[in-house]
C-alpha cells in the first residue's frame, strides 16, 4: 500500500523501525506483506479534511480508479454526498464524546467505469496528541457475498515504512496469521485484549490448542464456537463468517465479534489461515433494541386508526393490515393480503401506470409522496395522501414496502373552497402587476400598472424595462433586486422613491425560468406616515435631552442656543430665536438663536406690538402659525423677518400668557404647513426654557435668602459672643462682693441672712453657667474643630472617665456595643455624649441608673441612641426640651442650665444629623441621633 506512487515512506504505516536489527525488521516486513495480500478489503486513510492521503491495491481494484486519480482528492469522488455527511455526522459525534469506537456504515461507491458497488465501511479515528488527524477505513465489497482470493504474486521490493500492527490496532481489527500447521504465527494486541489473552504466549502455540484451552471458555456458545472455529482447520474451509459473543471478565469487556476467517494461498503462510474478530457490539445492541421497538411498533400500527398503514413485498403485494386500514379502504385482512396495491387506485390511474411509477420512485429515491383518488372496497372514491417507504436490511437487501395512506378528503373539499374563496381575493386585489421576460422585457401589464406607470400595455409590450425606466436602472436598490431574484431564482423586494412619478414604490419580484413577476403599489401615504412617526420621536427625543440638559446646565444662553439649534434641525427651518421681553413690555431682544445675519443675536429688538409676529403672539393665548408670511393678513412684520425673507413660522410664549418672560420661534424662507405635533414640539420646547428660567430665578432668590440667613446667624453669633461675654464682669462682681459679705460679716448674720446669702451665692453660680453655656452654644459653629476621622468608642470611653465620680456615686451601670467611626469634631461629639450621659444619670428616679448606649447602621446614615430606665418625658415635651432655657424640672428637682439638649441638637446639626427622643412618663428615654457615615 502506498500513499502516493513510488513512495516508501508513508503516513500510513508510520515511521520506520529505527533499530540496528535488520532482520528483526525483514521478518515483520514479510509478517505483513502477507497479512496485507491475505485481506480482501480495501485499506485507505483520509486526512482531517476527508482527503486520500493512502489507498491499498483492493481499494484501487474495487473502485477502478488509478492511485494517482484518488492521493489528493477528497473522499466525496467515490462516496455519495448523502453518504459523506452521514459519515462526517459520527465522526463528529465520536470526537465530542471522547470515544475510539469502530463506526460501520453501509454505503454505495462510484466506480470509474460510471458503475456503483455496494460497500461495508468500519472506520477508526486517527488522534494524535488530542488532535484530530484523519480516518483510517477498511472496505469491503457486499456485492457478490463471499468472494474467492485469488492471490497477487509476491513482490519482494513492496515498499514498507513501518509495522502494519499500528494500522490495526488503530482501527480495532483483531487479528490472528496460523501457518501451515495452524499455529500461530502473528496476533495484534486486539485480539489478545478481546479474548482477554496474553499476546507473547500466543504466538508459536497450536491455535487448536489455544481454542479449546483458553478462548471458547470466553464465548457464551463455546461448544459451538470452538466447533466452527476448529472446522476451519480440516485444510479444505474456504470463508468462514458467524458470530459470536464474549462474556465479561476480570481480563476481558462483554462485547459481540464478528469471526471472518479465510485460507492463506501464496507466500510465506501459504497453507495456513488468517482470522479476522470486528467488533460489532454497538451494532449487535442497536439490532436488539431494533427488534423490541419493532414489536412495540407493530402493536401501536395495530391501533392507530386514522392512517392504513400496511406492509408490501418487493413486488407490491400487500403483506399486514391494520385496523385504520380496514376503516378507511373497507377491506377484512383476509380479502386483502396476498392482493396487489394497484387494487386502491382507479381505473385511470392504473392504465397511465401510477402504481409502479410509485414503486419505482421509491425504490430509487427511498420514499415517495403522493394524492390523488383512490378506490374503497365498495367501490366508493376518497381523496388520499399515501406515502410509500422502500425498506432495506443491515445488507442492503430490498424487503418491500411500507404504504401510508390517509383519508384527505375533508381537507380536499376546504381546499376547494378556499381556492374558490381566493380566486375571488385575487380579484379585488389593487395591486398593480407586470411581468417581464428574462431579458426584462414587458410581457404582461394590468390596468393598475398602466395607472400607476402612465403608460398603457400596448406601449410597453416587448420594451426593456431599463428604457422605459431608465431613472430605475440607475438606482442601486432596483437593479440589484432584479439582478437578484434572476440570480438565485428566490423572491425579493424593493422600496425607492420614483422621482418621475413622485411616489414611493414598494415592489416584490418572483423570478421563474422565463423572467419575472412583479407586484407593486403605491407607498407614499405609508412612507410620509413613517416619516411623520420618525419625526415625532426625535421631537420627544430632542425634548426630553433638552430637559435633562437644563437640569444639568446653570447657564441660560447656553440652553436657549441648543434648544434653537435642534428646534431647527428637527424642523428643517433656517431661522429660530428666542425673544427677551424688556421690563416695560415694548420691545423683545433677539437674545439667542440660529440662523441670522452677523450682528443680530444679541442686538437686533421687536417691536412688542400687534404688527409683529412676536407682538401678536404676547397677545394671543395660544400659539401663531404662519404659513405664507407675504398673504398673511393679521400682521406685516416684522423686518427681523422680511428682510430675512421668511415665509412660514411658529411663534410661542415662554412662560405664562399674563407674565410672559419672552417668545420663542421658529421660521422658513419657504411656505410650509406645520403639524399640530410641530406646534406642540416647539411649545414643549418654550416650556423647558420657561422652567429653567423660572428655576434659575428661584435659585437666585434662594440663594439671597440663605445669604441672609447666613448674615443673621452670623449677627446673632455675635450678639451671643458679646452678651455673654459683657455679661461676665458684672457677674463676677457681683460675686466677689458676696464672697466678699460671707467672708466679713458671716459671724453677724442670722438664720435669715445667711439663707437670703445663700439664695444670692446661688443665683450667680447658676448665672455663670448659663453664660457659660449660651457662649457655648454661640460657639459651635465659629469655634469648631474641623472634622476628621472619629473613633466613637473612644469619644464615649473618656466621657465615661470624665463622669467615673457621679457613676460611682450613684451607682450606674453603662452597657455599651461596639460604636462606628464617622467624620467629625471630636470635642463636640464628647461633649454630645457627656450631656446625654449626665442626664441619664440625674434623671434616673429611685432606682440606680442603667445606661445603654448602641448604634445601627440606617441606608448612609448611623443612628447612635443613649436609652435610660429613668423618669422618662412626657411625648408633649419632646420637642421642648431641645430649645434653649427649657426645663421640665425646678432647680430644686434637679440641677441644670436648659442648654444642654439645646446644645447637643445644635452640634448634631453641625454635623449634618438629627436628633429626637423617644420617651413616656415613668418608662424611661431614648435619645437618638444619627450622624453621616464614612466612606468605605
Amino acid at each position: 500500500m502506498s500513499s502516493r506512487p513510488g513512495a516508501a515512506d508513508t503516513a500510513f504505516w508510520g515511521d520506520a523501525d529505527d533499530g540496528d536489527d535488520d532482520a528483526d525488521v525483514d521478518v515483520a516486513l514479510a509478517r505483513y506483506r502477507t497479512l496485507l495480500d491475505t485481506i480482501d478489503e480495501g485499506v485507505y486513510q483520509l486526512d482531517d479534511g476527508g482527503r486520500f492521503v493512502a489507498v491499498d491495491d483492493a481499494v484501487i481494484e474495487t473502485t477502478g480508479y488509478s492511485r494517482e486519480t484518488l492521493l489528493g482528492e477528497h473522499v466525496s469522488v467515490v462516496l455519495h454526498d448523502d453518504d459523506v455527511e452521514r459519515i462526517q455526522r459520527a465522526i463528529a459525534t465520536r470526537l465530542a464524546a471522547d470515544t475510539r469506537d469502530v463506526a460501520s456504515f453501509e454505503v454505495t461507491a462510484r466506480t470509474a467505469d460510471g458503475g456503483t458497488v455496494p460497500l461495508e465501511l468500519r472506520i477508526s479515528l486517527v488522534v494524535e496528541d488530542g488532535e484530530f488527524q484523519g480516518t483510517i477505513g477498511v472496505a469491503r465489497d457486499v456485492s457478490e457475498g463471499e468472494r474467492g482470493v485469488e492471490a497477487e504474486p509476491a513482490e519482494s521490493d513492496r515498499p514498507f515504512s513501518g509495522p502494519m500492527a499500528d494500522v490495526l490496532d488503530e482501527a480495532n481489527i483483531g487479528v490472528f496469521v496460523l501457518d501451515e500447521s495452524y499455529r500461530v504465527a502473528w496476533a495484534d494486541e486486539t485480539v489478545a485484549t478481546y479474548f482477554g489473552l496474553d499476546r507473547d504466549d500466543l504466538v508459536g502455540r497450536d491455535k487448536r490448542t489455544v481454542v479449546t484451552e483458553q478462548a471458547a471458555d470466553r464465548v457464551e456458545d463455546s461448544e459451538q464456537f470452538a466447533g466452527r472455529v476448529l472446522a476451519t482447520y480440516d485444510g479444505t474451509s474456504g470463508v468462514e463468517q458467524f458470530g459470536c459473543h464474549i462474556t465479561a471478565g476480570d481480563d476481558r469487556e462483554e462485547r459481540w465479534l464478528e469471526h471472518y476467517s479465510r485460507p492463506i494461498d501464496s507466500g510465506q503462510y501459504a497453507g495456513g489461515r488468517i482470522e479476522l474478530y470486528y467488533d460489532v457490539t454497538e451494532r449487535t445492541r442497536s439490532a436488539d433494541e431494533l427488534l423490541e421497538t419493532e414489536a412495540r411498533f407493530h402493536s401501536l400500527v395495530d391501533a392507530v386508526e386514522e392512517y392504513a398503514l400496511f406492509r408490501m413485498d418487493p413486488d407490491g403485494h400487500v403483506v399486514s393490515w391494520n385496523e385504520g386500514a380496514k376503516a378507511i379502504k373497507g377491506y377484512e385482512p383476509d380479502e386483502i393480503l396476498g392482493e396487489h396495491f394497484s387494487t386502491f387506485y382507479t381505473e385511470a390511474d392504473r392504465e397511465a401506470g401510477v402504481p409502479e411509477r410509485n414503486l419505482r420512485q421509491a425504490t430509487e429515491s427511498g420514499s415517495v409522496e403522493d394524492e390523488g383518488w383512490r378506490v374503497r372496497k365498495d367501490g366508493s372514491e376518497f381523496w388520499a395522501n399515501v406515502t410509500i417507504t422502500a425498506v432495506y436490511d443491515d445488507d442492503g437487501t430490498h424487503r418491500g414496502f411500507v404504504k401510508v395512506t390517509r383519508d384527505m378528503t375533508d381537507r380536499r373539499r376546504r381546499e376547494r373552497e378556499l381556492e374558490s374563496e381566493l380566486q375571488q381575493v385575487l380579484g379585488r386585489i389593487s395591486d398593480a402587476f407586470y411581468a417581464v421576460d428574462d431579458d426584462l422585457r414587458f410581457t404582461h401589464v394590468n390596468e393598475q400598472a398602466e395607472a400607476l406607470l402612465q403608460q398603457s400595455e400596448d406601449e410597453l409590450l416587448g420594451t426593456h424595462l431599463w428604457d422605459v425606466f431608465p431613472s430605475a436602472a440607475d438606482t442601486d436598490a432596483v437593479r440589484d433586486a432584479f439582478r437578484t431574484a434572476m440570480e438565485s431564482q428566490a423572491a425579493t423586494s424593493y422600496e425607492t422613491y420614483v422621482e418621475a412619478f413622485d411616489f414611493w414604490v414598494e415592489a416584490n419580484l418572483y423570478p421563474s425560468e422565463t423572467g419575472i413577476s412583479v407586484y407593486f403599489r403605491d407607498v407614499t401615504e405609508r412612507k410620509e406616515r413613517e416619516r411623520e412617526l420618525e419625526r415625532r420621536a426625535r421631537q420627544q427625543h430632542v425634548v426630553a435631552d433638552l430637559g435633562q440638559f437644563a437640569l444639568e446646565t446653570d447657564d441660560l444662553d447656553e440652553l436657549m442656543e441648543e434648544a434653537a439649534r435642534q428646534v431647527a434641525s428637527v424642523l428643517d427651518n433656517e431661522y429660530t430665536k428666542v425673544l427677551d421681553l424688556d421690563d416695560d413690555r415694548r420691545e423683545l431682544l433677539v437674545r439667542q438663536g440660529v440662523g441670522w445675519d452677523e450682528g443680530i443675536v444679541g442686538e437686533a429688538t421687536v417691536a412688542a406690538d400687534d404688527d409683529s409676529q412676536a407682538g401678536y403672539t404676547l397677545l394671543s393665548e395660544g400659539p401663531v402659525v404662519v404659513e405664507d408670511l407675504p398673504a398673511e393678513t393679521r400682521f406685516s412684520g416684522p423686518d427681523l423677518l422680511t428682510d430675512h425673507g421668511v415665509r412660514s413660522g411658529i411663534s410661542t410664549i415662554i412662560g405664562s400668557v399674563d407674565d410672559p418672560w419672552g417668545i420663542f420661534g421658529t421660521h422658513d424662507t419657504g411656505p410650509q404647513q406645520f403639524s399640530r405635533e410641530d406646534v406642540k414640539f416647539v411649545q414643549s420646547v418654550a416650556n423647558v426654557i420657561a422652567e429653567a428660567i423660572e428655576r434659575d430665578r428661584y435659585q437666585g432668590e434662594l440663594e439671597d435668602l440663605v445669604a441672609d440667613l447666613q448674615a443673621s446667624n452670623e449677627r446673632l453669633e455675635q450678639f451671643a459672643y458679646a452678651a455673654s461675654h459683657d455679661l461676665q464682669e458684672p457677674l463676677r462682681m457681683v460675686s466677689s462682693y458676696l464672697q466678699l459679705i460671707e467672708t466679713r460679716y458671716g459671724d453677724e448674720l442670722d438664720a435669715d441672712g445667711e439663707e437670703f446669702l445663700e439664695y444670692a451665692v446661688d443665683g450667680a453660680d447658676r448665672m455663670r453657667d448659663m453664660i457659660d453655656g449660651l457662649l457655648q452654644y454661640s460657639r459651635v459653629e465659629t469655634q469648631g474643630d474641623p472634622f476628621e476621622p472619629v473613633d466613637l468608642d473612644d469619644v464615649l470611653d473618656v466621657v465615661v472617665d470624665d463622669l467615673q465620680v457621679r457613676i460611682d456615686e450613684s451607682d450606674a451601670v453603662v452597657e455599651t456595643t461596639s460604636l462606628p467611626r464617622v467624620m467629625g469634631d471630636p470635642s463636640q461629639l464628647r461633649q454630645v455624649f457627656q450631656n446625654l450621659l449626665s442626664n441619664a444619670i440625674e434623671y434616673s428616679g429611685d432606682e440606680p441608673p442603667r445606661i445603654d448606649v448602641s448604634a445601627e447602621r440606617d441606608g448612609s446614615d448611623w443612628i447612635v441612641s443613649v436609652r435610660d430606665q429613668g423618669v422618662g418625658i412626657d411625648p408633649d415635651d419632646a420637642d421642648r426640651i431641645f430649645e434653649v432655657f427649657q426645663r421640665l424640672h425646678t432647680h430644686e428637682e434637679h440641677t441644670g442650665t436648659g442648654i444642654g439638649l439645646a446644645l447637643c441638637q445644635r452640634i448634631v446639626e453641625r454635623h449634618g444629623g438629627e436628633i429626637w427622643v423617644d420617651a413616656a412618663p415613668g418608662d424611661g428615654a431614648t435619645f437618638s441621633f444619627t450622624l453621616p457615615a464614612m466612606d468605605g
